[in-house]
């Protein structure tokens, strides 16, 4: 087995899965210790008046039981989680299957600003209830038809009241923190360099889809696109892959360098992607009927948004101003939204058949 029969085999969500695990723990107290060494966010402790011990449950208690909270419902939930990133990445019929890469990529730079953040306590509260479930109830799961006696429902509320108490002192202080992420960091910082990034990775990632196209023809393209959002497999084409790749870091390059004819290549990327965009909406019926496949409509779209907000940096389209770190932010925020409501979803209807 050669070294890319290997890595094709290695279940990646899975490593996704064992890389958040680690990470997670390791983010939540780097959020907790900057926050408070900074001074960017009050953390206000009831009822306790030594400084000590506030600073002993902002840093450690607070950052460890949260951070428990989230390696325990990885954990919990390692193989429908594990599922779900693979359902997406291969059968899900909104998101072109060759712009999944950069749908993905935006939608986990936004949860670990602003989602991963919010969702911590109630996350950590859920937690710790199912730890008291499982600890009285053994194999017993939520769903199963078994009663369990009270005792069972006063362990799971006992064990909730920590994280709900530290709620207490976390929540109040999320809209502060929320402020200061996109204020300090998402505007100044990730919009402008997360756009560029996300440019680049669209642009090289049409490019490949046209060699893909090519060496298929129409028909095998759309066969090959309706093959993938059944079964998942996708038919491997090294010289597309190669050439993405070094579409990708050319552009990098360009961008660092801000050379004016990476525009040439977004407008030949707004081209592929309406070509594209064509192919898939457009296809023959067996009776040789023209027929319409929506499906993949809101991720072309979204995706050609992207080249035309670029281009219109270089001068306007149509004589229109627009503002630039407004759109730049939203079509951030939609497509990272978009990937998270179809990932929610599948994760909620695991082991069921997707619509999408």
């Amino acid at each position: 087995m050669g070294i890319m029969d290997a890595l094709r085999s290695i279940r990646w969500s899975r490593v996704l899965i064992i890389a958040m695990i680690i990470v997670m723990p390791i983010f939540i107290f780097m959020e907790f210790w900057y926050l408070v060494d900074e001074s960017l966010v009050t953390f206000d402790v009831p009822l306790i008046t030594d400084p000590a011990i506030k600073d002993l449950i902002i840093r450690w208690v607070a950052p460890g039981i949260y951070a428990f909270g989230w390696v325990f419902i990885l954990l919990l939930f390692a193989t429908r989680t594990a599922e779900t990133v693979s359902a997406v990445a291969t059968s899900s019929r909104i998101i072109p299957m060759r712009m999944r890469l950069f749908y993905t990529i935006n939608a986990l730079f936004l949860a670990m600003i602003f989602v991963f953040p919010v969702a911590t306590p109630f996350i950590s509260i859920f937690a710790f209830a199912s730890l008291g479930w499982r600890l009285t109830t053994f194999r017993v799961e939520w769903d199963s038809g078994k009663k369990v006696g009270a005792g069972t429902y006063i362990v799971m509320i006992l064990f909730a009241i920590p994280p709900a108490l530290l709620a207490i002192i976390y929540i109040p202080a999320t809209f502060d923190l929320a402020l200061h992420f996109w204020n300090d960091l998402w505007l100044p910082w990730v919009v402008d360099y997360l756009y560029k990034f996300s440019m680049c990775l669209a642009t090289s990632l049409t490019f490949g889809s046209l060699i893909y196209f090519i060496q298929t023809g129409a028909s095998e393209y759309e066969q090959a696109q309706m093959t993938v959002a059944m079964t998942g497999k996708q038919k491997s084409f090294a010289g597309a892959q190669f050439l993405q790749v070094v579409i990708f870091f050319f552009l990098l390059y360009l961008e660092w360098k801000e050379v004016p004819i990476k525009a040439l290549f977004y407008w030949v990327g707004l081209l592929i992607v309406i070509f594209i965009s064509i192919i898939g909406l457009v296809r023959r019926g067996g009776s040789g009927v023209i027929q319409f496949d929506k499906s993949y409509f809101l991720g072309y779209l979204l995706t050609a948004a992207f080249f035309v907000g670029e281009l219109w940096r270089y001068g306007g389209i149509f004589g229109i101003t627009w503002d630039e770190e407004f759109f730049k932010s939203a079509l951030l925020i939609i497509t990272a939204v978009v990937y998270i409501v179809i990932f929610v979803y599948k994760f909620l209807t695991y082991e069921e058949e997707s619509v999408f």
